[in-house]
């Protein structure tokens, strides 16, 4: 049984479209419902019988029902906001009420550029695709039980390739995010519009390390041919150093994206649960990862590079984390400092994520846990091991001027 909710709503698309524009996300949804008892009668097999609608029809489909209503550009912004904040079958849904609309406002745009069209208004144009539709259904010549691929012939005509970019450009996280923020009260947008904008600069950041990775791997596969193309053999060392750095881009290319991801994730929890955003999810999925990879963090992170100011303070921490690995012990305190020293680590790495200010009081947080639970005789070098905290302890001055 679907668990989409229509109860209190009739058969008129406009009502769905209407709860749309509440915020009635899981009431939206039943435009796909209500699409399936819409069309399936019009869709017979030679016995008379239902036939399920073909994948490629269902969306312009919706469109046609869609034409039925006041939908417009503006509604785009909410419906990705819908797909966004609902579970699996809403979203599926909504996904192909995003699609129809799509089809439907790009489809209009195109008739509105016709030399008979001009002048007309955006509901006339909406009743030329209304008035198309009726006739495909009632048309006698397609008594075969076809009327359902006429109506989704109709809707798809021609469309407009601008429309469709600017529908793609409405759907940005960046318009999401300020259609979140525009109904925050005003002391809960200015924090919120700040951690988004962050979480937004750090994805763009993300993309572009991603993309000199992507050349550099390029770069390599081309010179690989070309040493293998040399008359007379090539050096064998120098293949294996340039196999070797093409597999190492690779790798750190396929951890950036998985970084990516966990930071997208983030910026769509703060747009569709504002008021339960929590800063701290990628910290806690970055170590879930390395837990479940059965990896360090100082791997789990290895994909993302780190800003100059702030090599000097990665590599202690590094250094640290190296020491704490060859010097193992059972123990809650040797738990804690190990604990402390990768979020450290996330943190110097994804610094880019919150105001300098915040990256250094939580340096400065996690360093004294680590001060708090120095070692007393479970380490084997007790003198190396206090240096170590002691080094590790003096971060809260090192990294007052790189990132402030």
């Amino acid at each position: 049984m679907s668990m989409v909710k229509r109860e209190g709503y009739n058969d008129k698309p406009q009502a769905y479209i209407n709860a749309l524009r509440k915020g009635e996300y899981s009431v939206a949804a039943g435009l796909g419902p209500l699409l399936n008892q819409r069309y399936l009668p019009l869709n017979k097999d030679e016995d008379n019988k239902d036939q399920s609608l073909g994948a490629d029809d269902v969306t312009p489909l919706m469109a046609s029902l869609l034409a039925e209503t006041d939908i417009n550009f503006t509604d785009i912004v909410k419906i990705q906001h819908g797909i966004l904040s609902t579970d699996w079958e809403e979203r599926y849904c909504l996904t192909q009420v995003m699609s129809g609309a799509a089809v439907l406002l790009s489809h209009e745009a195109s008739l509105q550029l016709k030399e008979e069209n001009k002048g007309k208004q955006a509901k006339d144009i909406r009743a030329i695709v209304t008035n198309a539709i009726q006739q495909a259904i009632k048309g006698p010549e397609y008594t075969e039980g076809n009327a359902a691929q006429q109506v989704a012939k109709t809707t798809m005509m021609e469309l407009s390739k601008e429309m469709l970019a600017s529908i793609d450009e409405e759907k940005t996280h960046q318009r999401l995010l300020d259609y979140t923020i525009s109904n925050l009260k005003e002391d809960k947008a200015s924090q919120l519009r700040e951690a988004g904008t962050r979480l937004l600069a750090f994805i763009d950041k993300i993309d572009i390390h991603i993309g000199k990775m992507n050349k550099e791997f390029i770069r390599l596969s081309d010179e690989i041919d070309a040493l293998d193309k040399i008359e007379g053999g090539y050096d064998p060392a120098q293949r294996k150093h340039m196999v070797a750095l093409k597999l190492t881009r690779l790798s750190e290319k396929a951890e950036a994206f998985i970084l990516r991801q966990a930071v997208e994730a983030q910026l769509v929890s703060l747009i569709a649960q504002p008021e339960q955003f929590e800063e701290n999810n990628i910290l806690y999925f970055l170590k879930a990862k390395a837990t479940y990879a059965q990896i360090s963090v100082k791997q789990a992170l290895s994909g993302y590079p780190v800003e100059e100011p702030l090599q000097e303070i990665k590599q202690q921490i590094e250094s640290y984390l190296e020491f704490l690995e060859q010097n193992p012990a059972a123990n809650q305190f040797y738990r804690a400092r190990k604990h402390a020293a990768e979020n450290m680590l996330i943190l110097v790495k994804t610094a880019d994520l919150r105001s300098p200010q915040d990256t250094l009081k939580n340096l400065e947080c996690f360093a004294k846990t680590i001060e708090n639970n120095r070692p007393g005789f479970d380490g084997k070098n007790q003198e190396s091991l206090r240096s170590r905290h002691w080094a590790l302890y003096q971060l809260r001055t090192t990294t007052t001027n790189p990132i402030s």
